[in-house]
């Protein structure tokens, strides 16, 4: 199964987030900063951008809102869901 970019990226930013929610916060910022900058950070330097060269497009623009975006969702996700049941 050939996965196109944007799939194996998604695959990976989820994958890095609940990783990264598995490690204690010893920042003294917010999960739901931290894990977010981290992971599009390591997606960025990993798997690269959509498209190539060194001119923003409108891709790049979706680009750092989906990969700031996707670890956004499963950080608020997790706590809220995750977590939630755990303590019932």
């Amino acid at each position: 199964m050939k996965l196109t970019k944007l799939r194996k990226i998604t695959l990976f930013l989820v994958i890095a987030t609940v990783f990264m929610l598995r490690l204690p916060n010893n920042s003294n910022l917010p999960t739901y900063i931290v894990i977010p900058l981290l992971v599009s950070l390591l997606a960025k330097y990993i798997h690269g951008d959509l498209d190539t060269g060194f001119v923003w497009s409108k891709s790049d623009a979706f680009y750092w809102i989906y990969v700031i975006g996707v670890p956004l969702i499963v950080v608020i996700f997790y706590e809220k869901v995750i977590i939630k049941q755990c303590r019932m």
